[in-house]
């Protein structure tokens, strides 16, 4: 693919999913906030819009990401 195109030797490649858990709504919205820009999934999230649903949510907010881990070198 694409590193090995820019010539890199790819020694390890896997997926595997990152649990997060935030206490509360309010560390969970800060969050959702922070990764709005890098995140296509929520574009125009906003912690007004959603307020009342963040505050009805149940505590701890346990969610996962699929993750990918490479290591390479040239």
């Amino acid at each position: 693919g694409q590193l090995r195109a820019a010539r890199f030797t790819v020694d390890t490649a896997e997926c595997g999913d990152e649990t997060y858990t935030f206490a509360d709504a309010g560390a969970f919205a800060w969050y959702l906030k922070a990764v709005t820009p890098l995140h296509h999934d929520y574009p125009a999230f906003s912690i007004a819009a959603h307020r009342s649903t963040l505050l009805r949510l149940a505590t701890p907010i346990v969610t996962t990401q699929k993750r990918l881990y490479i290591r390479a070198h040239t």
